[in-house]
């Protein structure tokens, strides 16, 4: 198997020969939060970055630098661990990327979201599609492993 292909890892030169080649990247996003006892505050990011590192290796797709920041409901503010950002915040953040990543030749951005609160991705693509040529989606594990979540999970609650 090849190894994955990280973004920060490599030339100018190499990003654009990847553009022109296959002109697909993925974006790793998830959080910084609190998961219990049981999980590190990243396990949501390491999700992200491990799923799309698989799928790099397997396709040779260039793996953007991930977004360890998310938006995160009300509730979660005050939990220790937990770095939220605002929803707006996201938005921006998650804009800018994209138009970077498309500002350096890439035509098809995947993103790999492995934390909760995807509207405001969707909520971004929709803003940002006004704004640049290129296609845009986001994925999650859950839903790709959907099938085997429900094989293995005993209860119908489903997080960390």
């Amino acid at each position: 198997m090849a190894k994955p292909i990280l973004w920060q890892e490599i030339t100018w030169p190499e990003v654009k020969k990847l553009s022109e080649e296959s002109g697909i990247a993925i974006l790793p996003i998830g959080s910084t939060e609190q998961h219990g006892f049981h999980c590190p505050c990243g396990v949501a990011t390491y999700n992200a970055i491990e799923l799309s590192k698989m799928v790099s290796e397997r396709t040779g797709v260039i793996v953007a630098p991930p977004a360890w920041y998310g938006s995160n409901p009300y509730f979660h503010y005050g939990f220790i661990g937990t770095i939220p950002i605002r929803a707006t915040v996201q938005i921006e953040l998650v804009r800018d990327i994209v138009k970077g990543i498309v500002n350096s030749g890439f035509k098809k951005i995947i993103i790999m979201q492995a934390h909760g609160q995807w509207w405001t991705l969707h909520t971004a693509l929709q803003e940002i599609a006004l704004d640049v040529d290129c296609f845009m989606a986001v994925v999650t594990w859950w839903e790709l492993a959907c099938e085997k979540i429900k094989e293995v999970c005993e209860t119908p609650f489903k997080h960390a």
